[in-house]
């Protein structure tokens, strides 16, 4: 696998955009994408937007985001119209990207919309095995029982797999919950999902380890809860063990899985040391990571129905994903909410930049070694990072796929 991180500052007019200097001919691209002018660690906006999006050489593209601003709380999925985009809180396209093409030392990207503003959009090019894209949303909201994910174009098993998801059953519609996930196939995976509370108090974010909960706009009540199963020929696999009693809420579930066989594939937690700690501290993984994902909420999280999880708060959310690249190119962006408020800053050089006007568990990786990598916390409270750690296996390393079915 061939994994490197980079920075676009989109352009203001439609056309053809091209990165190049990659050393190698990627065929799968994540991007994250923000509103943000510039990429600073203390920039902060009440119109904020937080878009992942995900394409492939085949052609598959999909991106979901979440805006907001003063209590107009939206999401959408986009299963073929765009790779990335980012809106307002009005759901006015800031710019949106609808192919990507790949090249011998890059890709190009065709931005279809565009305005007089240019934005911080971030992307981690990959060259691996092969990817897969769900072809269809699941839907649910009044039966259990399992499914699968897939089935993924193509039929890949998958080393790990992204979860979507959001609140309801109509991609020209809005809704109000979003789930984000990361899952690997072994004994922990993080799932985290969003809802707000139209014309009442707050948002609302709930976060579970080994579950995925779709949050009603209604204080506490929990709609659905997914649980990961195995990883399967044609996806990852999971049982639905709970659902809205009234049948009225639904939501829409989608994976996007990759693969490659000559890498090890890890996910876990990184728990913070008590207090306002600040210094390193060094994450064994028994191989040498080439690209490290990120989910850093702004609370401790515990085993599922422990201490710490499910969490629900309604007094302030927050949500950071970041990335960092063999050679310590990092970035992350982060979402938090009020009652009448939302800011996304975005950080070049951090993996977490949980903003409430300062930054809480910020933090950076300092070093990469054989046996995996160094972080820094910086600034703010003890909270915890979750990681899925990509790399060449050593002598002490874990087999590349686990829980398969």
């Amino acid at each position: 696998m061939e994994a490197k991180l980079g920075t676009i500052s989109t352009p203001t007019s439609t056309g053809l955009y091209s990165v190049t200097g990659l050393g190698f001919q990627p065929n799968f691209i994540i991007f994250l994408g923000t509103r943000f002018t510039s990429a600073s660690p203390a920039t902060a906006t009440n119109t904020g937007c937080l878009s992942v999006g995900f394409a492939n050489d085949l052609g598959d593209k999909y991106c979901q985001l979440w805006s907001g601003e003063n209590l107009q709380i939206h999401f959408e999925l986009q299963s073929t119209a765009a790779a990335i985009k980012s809106v307002n809180a009005s759901i006015t396209t800031d710019y949106e990207v609808n192919t990507v093409t790949m090249t011998a030392d890059g890709f190009d990207l065709n931005f279809n919309v565009a305005t007089g503003t240019s934005r911080i959009l971030f992307y981690i090019a990959l060259s691996i095995e092969s990817s897969g894209f769900t072809a269809t949303d699941y839907g649910y909201d009044n039966s259990v029982g399992s499914f699968t994910t897939a089935v993924l174009n193509p039929a890949i098993q998958p080393h790990a797999t992204f979860q979507l998801l959001a609140g309801n059953l109509s991609f020209s519609s809005p809704s109000n919950t979003f789930g984000y996930g990361i899952c690997t196939g072994e004994s922990e995976q993080y799932f985290q999902a969003h809802a707000h509370r139209p014309f009442s108090t707050s948002p609302m974010w709930n976060l579970a380890r080994n579950q995925f909960l779709h949050m009603a706009t209604l204080a506490g009540v929990t709609e659905g809860v997914l649980d990961f199963s195995a990883m399967k020929s044609n996806g990852a696999e999971f049982e639905q063990i709970s659902y809205a009693s009234d049948g009225l809420r639904n939501a829409r579930f989608r994976s996007v899985g990759i693969r490659d066989s000559s890498e090890t594939f890890k996910s876990g937690t990184i728990s913070r040391p008590s207090g306002l700690y600040t210094g390193t501290q060094e994450i064994t993984l028994g191989f040498r990571p080439k690209l490290i994902h990120f989910i850093a909420p702004r609370w401790g999280l515990g085993s599922r129905g422990g201490a710490g999880g499910p969490h629900f708060t309604d007094v302030d959310y927050m949500i950071s994903i970041g990335w960092c690249d063999g050679e310590l190119n990092q970035f992350s962006t982060a979402i938090r909410g009020t009652k009448n408020s939302t800011s996304s800053p975005a950080a070049v050089n951090y993996i977490s930049n949980q903003h409430h006007h300062y930054a809480y568990a910020q933090a950076k990786v300092v070093s990469i070694s054989d046996t995996g990598f160094t972080i820094e916390w910086l600034s703010g409270e003890s909270y915890d990072h979750y990681y899925l750690a990509i790399g060449s296996e050593g002598s002490a390393g874990a087999l590349p796929l686990i829980g398969v079915g």
